[in-house]
């Protein structure tokens, strides 16, 4: 398939003791022979439909650095479906009746422009938590976060029936995983994309509206950040971010 579509493919990529491809490996190979001007990662179990084409509209006029992502939509898809007849159609007829809603918690792709060079530390690949690295690094050192859920369909082809290929089976969360949450720094620095500032719709890209609930995260991922120098506004931050949960668990108690 690679060669009927022209892909270039590049089989060595250093893995882990058990196995598993590190991810800041493949980056620095894609920078390596990137010859666009954006690089992108993608999970090989995601299928994008037609509007990812709206991705590459908006952000060359962007002026900005960023990294752009979005939610996914979780299916079981079990046969081969890409390429066959109406298979697009059939794929949004099935988010709708399924009621499939985007996941919040994961992403699984990034773009940015070429000459954003990230120091990706070396994450175990799939194994949790390497994702949240993007947008912590981001916030750090202020680069925009554009979330492209509002006009780009992602889904995720699910097979979380495969658990031992995630090391679940090595310890509660795996040993990778561990592994990737101190490469991270912590859970703490777990941001996610509900921290983008900006949205990427099909008309193009606009910031999003400051609510009580944005306000109060803004405030708690700065003092997360100014507190990893100035250790004696860590009691403030853990007080935002109190705050912010009480905010989230009173809005879902008005929903219910």
């Amino acid at each position: 398939m690679a060669k009927e579509l022209n892909i270039r493919v590049i089989p060595r990529v250093r893995k882990t003791v058990y196995g598993t491809p590190i991810l800041s490996d493949a980056l620095e190979q894609m920078y390596k022979h990137a010859k666009g001007d954006y690089i992108g990662y993608i999970n090989s179990d995601i299928i994008f439909l037609s509007d990812f084409s709206t991705i590459t509209k908006h952000i060359q006029t962007f002026p900005h650095p960023f990294i752009v992502s979005s939610q996914r939509y979780a299916l079981d898809v079990e046969n081969e479906i890409v390429g066959k007849k109406n298979w697009e159609k059939t794929l949004r007829k099935r988010i709708k009746n399924e009621f499939v809603h985007p996941i919040l918690s994961s992403s699984d792709y990034f773009i940015f422009p070429k000459t954003l060079h990230l120091p990706l530390p070396p994450f175990a690949l799939g194994k949790l938590y390497w994702d949240r690295w993007f947008y912590y690094y981001a916030k750090k050192h202020h680069i925009a976060l554009l979330d492209a859920t509002p006009s780009v369909t992602a889904i995720h082809q699910q097979h979380y029936g495969l658990k031992g290929l995630h090391g679940y089976d090595t310890v509660k969360l795996g040993r990778e995983v561990e592994s990737n949450i101190r490469l991270l720094g912590g859970p703490e620095n777990a941001f996610h994309i509900f921290d983008c500032e900006y949205y990427l719709y099909p008309n193009g890209i606009q910031k999003k509206k400051m609510t009580i609930t944005r306000i109060i995260r803004t405030t708690e991922i700065w003092l997360h950040l100014f507190s990893s120098k100035h250790r004696h506004v860590r009691p403030l931050w853990s007080l935002v971010k109190y705050a912010r949960f009480l905010v989230t668990s009173f809005r879902q108690q008005i929903q219910i």
